[in-house]
Formats: structure tokens, sequence, C-alpha cells
């Protein structure tokens, strides 16, 4: 389950105990020992699998509980979608971005790109793709550094997966990239601006 920013949880594990026509109830999610304590009314993001499939869904937490077992009273979710146990949600959003090939060993070729300067098309915790004004090989590592707001500089490792020329008549080129050893912080970093930004999105259109 992903929590809100503002919490010193990024995430936590659960268990459903109890579903019933009005709400959801989960057991209190524990982080080092200690119940997560989170205002009533946050939004939460959570993951749950059935029958070897995994569902993403959206709900909102009412209130807690603590006789005769410490829980959680969620709304019954919303916004459910089915996913692959590896993909991630993705959102589209131009954010100012930079990026170096990688040589074999590793290290920054700073003669591979007249311009490091690029922008996201989409990103996920997965993996994002880049607009770019040169083709990159399918295969090449690249290091980048994505500027995210509220948030420190993301850096990360990836592999270019596809290339896209969108416009025959523009030097223009999508750049498919997905992440390499990414750490879960990172990746919980992604997910939950991208779970913030979807909800800023909806609550515009209603």
């Amino acid at each position: 389950m992903i929590l809100p920013e503002n919490l010193n949880v990024d995430e936590c594990h659960s268990r459903i105990e109890d579903i019933t026509e009005e709400y959801m109830v989960i057991a209190m999610p524990m982080t080092k020992g200690y119940p997560v304590i989170i205002p009533n009314g946050s939004v939460v993001l959570g993951r749950v699998v059935s029958k070897g499939q995994v569902y993403q869904f959206e709900s909102r937490v009412l209130g807690k509980r603590i006789s005769p077992l410490p829980v959680w009273l969620l709304t019954l979710p919303t916004n459910i979608v089915k996913v692959q146990q590896r993909s991630f949600v993705r959102l589209d959003i131009v954010l100012p971005a930079k990026m170096q090939v990688l040589t074999p060993d590793n290290e920054t070729d700073e003669a591979s790109l007249s311009d490091n300067r690029v922008f996201t098309k989409n990103i996920s915790g997965g993996g994002l793709c880049l607009i770019t004004g040169e083709p990159v090989d399918i295969g090449t590592q690249l290091q980048m550094e994505v500027e995210i707001p509220e948030q420190e500089v993301l850096r990360v490792i990836g592999r270019v997966a596809r290339v896209e020329k969108p416009q025959n008549d523009r030097q223009l080129f999508w750049i498919g990239v997905e992440f390499l050893d990414v750490s879960e912080s990172i990746r919980s970093r992604i997910i939950r601006f991208v779970f913030k930004k979807q909800l800023e999105q909806r609550q515009k259109q209603i």
C-alpha cells in the first residue's frame, strides 16, 4: 500500500479482514513494530493479489478501530486496474531532465551527445520516455537526472528499450528507457508522485 507523501512511511503491508456494503476493513499496518498513523480522509493506493492476478485500486481512510483487532476502515475500492506483476502505472508529464550515455565500464561518455538536456514524455515506477533531438541505440545504458516537483532531483540508470521517431519531418525522438537496479525508495517516490498527479487530474475533472 502506497501512502501520502506527508507521512514518514512511504509504503506498508496489510491484509483485507472484511468487506461490507459500505466499507473495507484491513489489518492496521505496522512499521518497526508500531502502528502507522494516518489522518482520516487520506487517500491511499493499494495493490492486492487475487487468483494470481494483481489489481491496483484507490481508497480513502474512514477511521480506525482497536477492538477486537486493530484495523483501518477504508472506502470501497475505486479506479480498480488489473496490472501485471512487473508493470507500473504510467503518467504522461513533461519534466526537465538530463541524460548521459554510459560506457561499458559505467563511466559517462562526455562526447556521446551534443546536448544532454532533455524532457520526459512520461514516467512510471519501471521507467520513463525521454524526448530528445538525437537517436540513441537500443540497449544503450543511460545515466539520468529528472527534476520532480517538490522532491530532490531523481538520479537513476536505465537501458534504452525502444526508439521512436513520431514525425518524419522533425529531428525528434522518443527514447523509452527501463530502469536498472533502481532502489525501492526511489521507485516508491516515483509511484507516489504518479499517484498524486493522477488524483489531481481526476479532481479537476469532477
